[in-house]
């Protein structure tokens, strides 16, 4: 079993979880599935069962990587403004657009247009969103794996894999890309992400992480609060969580208070 330290920087990087009332928030740093997704983008390993289809189901034999996530710095947050482009639900513009011609042809004054027929052929509900991202994310990503699936990650970072890849490592959006990723042979001082529960209560940095998304049915995804501690040669145990990951009903999350207690001020 393999266990190494993989440095991610980005200038910007956004984890988006929800979009609500106009807002898209970000969580205020790399998630569990974002880091097991890009170990598996370095190692050229396709998670979807059916490549094809949309909303794939996950591969039933995904590799099992241990994934602990660090800061080594706290990233800034912002906002901008993008166009979102919703999908009709339901009975909701079911009809299909019209041509230039017929919409003129069945033009009648007076008359008032559903909005897809008043986009003459165009992509309709589109609507302004602040979207939130982050700033100076720079993030120390511990993994534990077999030695084979270890070595095939650090060959993807060099670009040393024969297999062609399916599309280049990004920053949660893919509006954002890395401008590093290295391997450490051991890792720098940070601050670990470990789960709130118990005596642990959330500090800044805390945000609420994604665990196991289920496209097809959101009711199935699985989330966990988790906050970051203070400054820790090493992460401590209860930072590794498995990926793919089956996770219990997370507890309450308990009152506000300080941030972890142990560790370098």
């Amino acid at each position: 079993m393999a266990r190494r330290w993989l440095e991610a920087r980005a200038p910007f990087g956004a984890f988006y979880d929800r979009y609500v009332a106009g807002l898209r928030a970000t969580a205020p740093a790399m998630t569990p599935t974002a880091a097991y997704n890009l170990l598996l983008n370095l190692a050229v390993i396709d998670r979807r069962e059916a490549p094809t289809v949309a909303s794939s189901p996950d591969r039933p034999d995904l590799p099992r990587i241990g994934i602990a996530l660090g800061l080594l710095s706290l990233p800034g947050r912002g906002a901008l403004v993008h166009q979102i482009h919703s999908w009709p639900v339901g009975a909701s513009g079911k009809e299909q657009g019209k041509t230039d011609a017929e919409w003129q042809a069945s033009k009648i004054p007076g008359q008032v247009y559903s909005l897809e027929e008043a986009a003459r052929g165009s992509k309709f509900w589109i609507e302004p969103a602040r979207c939130e991202v982050l700033t100076g994310l720079h993030m120390l990503i511990g993994f534990q794996c077999d030695d084979a699936l270890a070595d095939r990650i650090d060959a993807g970072i060099r670009g040393d894999l024969p297999d062609p890849t399916y599309g280049m490592p990004c920053a949660g959006c893919s509006d954002y890309v890395f401008d590093r990723l290295r391997i450490h042979a051991a890792p720098p001082p940070a601050r670990w992400y470990v789960p709130v529960c118990g005596s642990v209560r959330p500090g800044p940095g805390c945000g609420r992480f994604p665990l196991v998304i289920d496209r097809r049915d959101d009711s199935k995804s699985r989330y966990g609060m988790f906050t970051p501690t203070l400054l820790l040669d090493s992460p401590p145990d209860d930072a590794w969580i498995p990926m793919p990951a089956a996770v219990p009903t997370p507890a309450r999350m308990p009152r506000r208070g300080a941030g972890r207690g142990r560790g370098k001020p």
